[in-house]
C-alpha cells in the first residue's frame, strides 16, 4: 500500500512538473528530462509501472515551441540516454521469455504498415527512417508494459486529462472567453480539439471509480462533471458527441451495477443540477450553443477529404500514398510529416496513407486490442477497452489516432491486459462487482 501511495505521488508530481514546463515554454528541457526519467525507469526497475505516465503527458510539455538554440544538444543527450536505457532493459529484463502476445503481434503488424507506407509513391528516406525508429520504440514499449500495473495506467489517463484541462483553462483565461468563442483558436501547439480528446479519455475511469465496491466514491463524479464542462467549452463537436454518448452508456451501466443505486442517482442528479445552474448563471451555455448553431453541420472539408482519400487509395492501392502525401483540400501545408493528420477519419486515413495492407493491419489491430481488453477477467480491462473505443470513435470525425503519441498511448493502455497469468500471480485475482 505504501508503494502505491509513493507511486501515485510520483505520478502527480510529474504531472505538475509538466504543467510548469508548459507554462514557462520550456519544452526542450521538459522533453529531455522526461526522456532521461523514462530511461532510468527502464534500466533500473523490473516493474515498468513508474514509466506508464510518460506516454500520456510528454507531448503536453509543448506550448508554443519545442526548439531552441541548445535543443540539438539536449535532445541528442536525452536520445542517447534513452537508447542506452532501452538496451539495458532488453539485456537485464528480456520481455519475450514467454513469447509474444497476440496484442504485441497485432501492434507490430500495424507499425509495419506505417513503415511500408508509400512504397512506390516516393516517400522521402528521412521520413521513412523516422517512422521506422518510432515504430521500433512503440513496439518495444508494448513489450515493456506487459507487466505494468493496470491501475496506474488508468490513473495516468486521469492525470493527463486533468493536466489537459488545466492547460486549456489557463489559455482560456489568458486570451479571454470572448476571443476564444469568436475564433476557437488557442495559442500554442495543442488545439482545442486535442485538449478535448485528452480530457474525454478519463470519463470511463471516473465512472468506474465512482461505483467500485471497496474504494469507490461518488466524489469521483465531481471531476467527471468538471471535465464535461471544460469539454463543452472546447466546442469540439466530435468529442462533445462521443463524450455525451459515453456518459449515457456509463450512467446506465452504473445504475444497473452499482450496489448503492439510490445514492449514486442522487449524487449524479444533484451534481448535474448544480453544474447546469452554474453554467446558466455565467451565460456559458448560450455562447457554446451559439457557436455550435453558427457552425451547424459544416463539415469543414471532411467530405472532400474523404473523397480525396479514396482517390489516393485507388491511385496507390497496396501501400497507400505514404506519409509525405499532400492532402490538399483545405490544407495549405504540404510539408512531409511522420504523423498523418488530415483525413479526419481513421479508416480513410488507413486507405489513403497505408493502402489495403494498412487497412488490413488496422482491422487486425483493432480486433485484437478490443478482444484483449474486454476478454480480461479484470474489470479494469473493460475500462481500458472503453477508453480505446472512445479514442477510435472520435477519430471517425477527427484526427489523432495515427499520431505517434496516440499509438504509444494505446499500446501502453492495452498491453497490461495481454499477460493475465502474470497479473494473477502478482496482484491477486481480479475483483468482481
Amino acid at each position: 500500500m505504501a508503494r502505491k501511495k509513493v507511486l501515485f505521488c510520483y505520478f502527480a508530481c510529474l504531472t505538475a512538473m509538466v504543467y510548469l514546463f508548459w507554462l514557462f515554454d520550456l519544452a526542450v528541457i521538459g522533453l529531455s528530462v522526461l526522456a532521461v526519467l523514462f530511461s532510468v525507469t527502464l534500466a533500473v526497475f523490473r516493474d515498468p509501472t513508474p514509466g506508464v505516465i510518460l506516454p500520456f503527458i510528454c507531448t503536453l510539455t509543448i506550448h508554443t515551441a519545442y526548439y531552441a538554440p541548445y535543443a540539438p544538444y539536449l535532445y541528442g543527450i536525452a536520445g542517447a540516454v534513452l537508447f542506452l536505457g532501452i538496451v539495458i532493459r532488453l539485456v537485464r529484463f528480456p520481455p519475450c521469455k514467454r513469447g509474444l502476445s497476440p496484442f504485441a503481434l497485432a501492434t507490430g503488424i500495424l507499425l509495419l504498415s506505417l513503415c511500408l507506407s508509400g512504397l512506390g509513391a516516393g516517400t522521402a528516406a528521412p521520413i521513412r527512417l523516422v517512422v521506422i525508429g518510432l515504430a521500433l520504440f512503440i513496439f518495444t514499449q508494448t513489450l515493456f508494459c506487459k507487466t505494468a500495473d493496470p491501475s496506474f495506467v488508468l490513473y495516468a489517463v486521469c492525470l493527463a486529462s486533468l493536466l489537459a484541462a488545466a492547460q486549456f483553462i489557463t489559455l482560456l483565461f489568458q486570451i479571454g472567453p470572448e476571443a476564444f468563442f469568436a475564433t476557437k483558436n488557442l495559442p500554442g501547439a495543442t488545439s482545442a480539439n486535442q485538449y478535448a480528446n485528452l480530457m474525454a479519455r478519463s470519463l470511463p475511469v471516473l465512472f468506474f471509480l465512482s461505483v467500485g465496491r471497496k474504494k469507490g466514491s461518488f466524489l469521483w463524479l465531481v471531476p467527471t462533471f468538471f471535465l464535461l464542462a471544460v469539454i463543452a467549452l472546447s466546442n469540439s463537436r466530435a468529442t462533445i458527441l462521443v463524450s455525451a454518448l459515453t456518459v449515457i452508456c456509463a450512467f446506465v451501466r452504473c445504475v444497473i451495477k452499482s450496489p448503492r443505486r439510490g445514492a449514486f442517482l442522487l449524487t449524479f442528479f444533484l451534481l448535474a443540477i448544480l453544474s447546469l445552474l452554474l453554467v446558466l448563471q455565467r451565460g456559458v451555455a448560450e455562447k457554446v450553443f451559439a457557436v455550435i448553431m453558427e457552425r451547424k453541420l459544416n463539415d469543414y472539408h471532411r467530405f472532400e477529404l474523404w473523397q480525396a482519400g479514396l482517390s489516393k487509395f485507388l491511385r496507390y492501392p497496396l501501400f497507400g500514398a505514404g506519409l509525405a502525401d499532400n492532402m490538399g483540400v483545405g490544407i495549405n501545408d504540404s510539408t512531409p510529416s511522420f504523423a498523418p493528420f488530415w483525413y479526419h477519419n481513421t479508416f480513410v486515413q488507413a486507405l489513403a496513407s497505408f493502402g489495403a495492407f494498412g487497412l488490413l493491419a488496422l482491422l487486425v489491430f483493432l480486433s485484437v486490442a478490443l478482444f484483449t481488453a474486454f476478454s480480461s477477467r479484470d474489470r479494469r480491462g473493460a475500462v481500458a477497452g472503453c477508453i480505446f473505443l472512445l479514442i477510435l470513435a472520435i477519430s471517425m470525425l477527427d484526427v489523432h489516432f495515427y499520431t505517434p503519441q496516440t499509438l504509444w498511448q494505446t499500446a501502453t493502455l492495452i498491453a497490461p491486459f495481454s499477460a493475465k497469468k502474470i497479473f494473477k500471480r502478482r496482484i491477486g485475482a481480479p475483483e468482481t462487482n
